[in-house]
This record gives structure tokens, sequence and C-alpha cells, in this order.
């Protein structure tokens, strides 16, 4: 079955220097936390792409972070190295400025090796905003204008508190920019119900609910959905490098999704999201 991952942060340059590869302990309690087992080794491209190669999965997706000191230039170098491999998406910081934003835009995506947009608005590098801030409308707008897919991380702990990850944002951003596609990582975990509705409310919504899908309270809505209302918004992402992506590969095609779904929720999703 063909796989891609759409949660992976990739050991390269600026990313390699984030907590979640530098302070395994963290990332050790976290698998404890989730029962997830870790990547046998987290040292560089090369262990990830032995991950991905055991755990069948073809292609990743990885976001930039800026908030956590992750620069666009190397997302989009590593993308441009390991094309065959990575599809890139570059954070956008609406405090930046229009003038810049609109600018990477084209540089890394437009006219360049990446394939989408991000935003973190709860971990904004200049300070957390709400998704419906204004403030980032020209980068919705510019994707839904060139049909960019946009990938927000959202949910869990991005934020100061819950209310940055309220899926009545993305209902609004929705019916604001009704064209526009976007993948909710995270899955706006612990709104999952609403998260579920907003979805089914809105075709161009994807749902990936990566860590927040293993066996924890909740994660079992998510799988339930994959089933029924969703079958078609669903996306399998690993949250690699805290977790093997070989062992959250086999809980997704193993904790219930029923068999004739699963290559949407592994693959097929992912690849109508990114237009392919």
């Amino acid at each position: 079955m063909k796989i891609i991952d759409a949660r992976v942060r990739v050991p390269y340059k600026s990313f390699a220097n984030a907590a979640i590869f530098k302070d395994p302990a963290a990332m050790d309690a976290w698998a404890q936390m989730f029962n997830i087992a870790r990547p046998p080794k987290v040292a560089g491209m090369e262990e990830l792409f032995a991950d991905m190669e055991r755990a069948g999965v073809s292609k990743a997706l990885v976001s930039c972070r800026r908030g956590h000191n992750v620069e666009n230039a190397d997302i989009a170098e590593a993308c441009s190295l390991y094309g065959d491999k990575l599809f890139g998406f570059v954070e956008i910081d609406p405090k930046d400025g229009v003038a810049l934003g609109l600018e990477e835009i084209d540089r890394y995506v437009l006219n360049g090796p990446c394939s989408g947009v991000a935003v973190e608005p709860g971990f904004n590098r200049r300070g957390p905003l709400y998704a419906d801030d204004e403030q980032f409308y020209f980068v919705y707008e510019a994707c839904e204008k060139n049909q960019i897919p946009l990938y927000f991380n959202f949910g869990g702990f991005i934020g100061p508190d819950y209310s940055y990850n309220d899926p009545d944002m993305i209902v609004k951003i929705g019916r604001t920019f009704p064209k526009l596609k976007m993948m909710i990582a995270h899955a706006a975990y612990p709104h999952i119900l609403k998260i579920i509705h907003t979805a089914v409310a809105n075709p161009n919504v994807y749902v990936l609910p990566d860590m927040y899908g293993f066996d924890i309270p909740g994660g079992e809505l998510y799988i339930k959905a994959a089933n029924t209302m969703l079958r078609n918004q669903i996306i399998f992402g690993s949250a690699y490098p805290i977790f093997d992506i070989k062992a959250a590969a086999d809980y997704y095609m193993s904790c219930g999704i029923q068999e004739s779904i699963l290559p949407n929720i592994m693959a097929g999703n992912v690849e109508r999201f990114l237009g392919l």
C-alpha cells in the first residue's frame, strides 16, 4: 500500500538544532505518554530515510516552524536536495509584513521547490495570534488565488491556551476563503468533535490527527470519523522524530480503519490535498 507521512520534521540544518532533535529525554517521555516507539536512531537525513523505507513510506511532508528557529531557506534547500522524498511547506509570519510574506511564497513555492505554505498562529515567531486574525488574510488570499495548499499547525499545546486551537476560527476562514485547501495538523485536539464537524461542513478541510490519533483519550473519534464522515479527509502522519514512522504507520494500519478506506487515509487524501 502506498504511504505518505504528512507530519515529519527533518534533521537538516536549523531544524536539527530544534529541541525535538536535541532533547531525547523529553522525546522519550512523549513517546511513553502516547505508547508509541521512538525511532531506532535519530542522527541525520539518512536515518530519517531509513525509517521511512522500513515503514514503506514513499514521501513525507515537512513544515517549517519558525517559532522553533527553523528557517524557510533550509526547508527549501532540503526539498531541492531530496525532492524525491519530501514535500516542503514554508511558514509565513504575517508580522514580517505583506511584502516579505508574498515574496517568500513566490520564491519558495510558486517559483521554488516547495509544495505549500504553513502557518502556526499559536506559536507565531513574533508573538501568538489567533488563526482568524486578519493579519493572516493576505496569506490565505494568496494561497486560495494560486491554489496553494495551506498547512495549519493547530492543536495540542500549540498556543498559550486551548482557545488558539478552536475550530470556530477554521469555520470563519473557510467561509471567507471558500476555495482554500487547509490541513489541520494535530487535528485541533482537544476540540475533536468540533473539528470533525467543521470538516464535514467544508470538504476543503483535511484533518491530520498524527500523534493524537493514537490510543489516547479521544483518538478513537478520529478513527471513527475516518471510517464514516471523513473517509476522504483524514490523513496519516507520524510526528517523527518523537515517534518511529513504522510504529506509527503500523498503528494506523491496525487501529480499526476499514481495509477499503486505508488507501485514502495513508496516501490518497494527502495527494488530493496536494493537488497531485
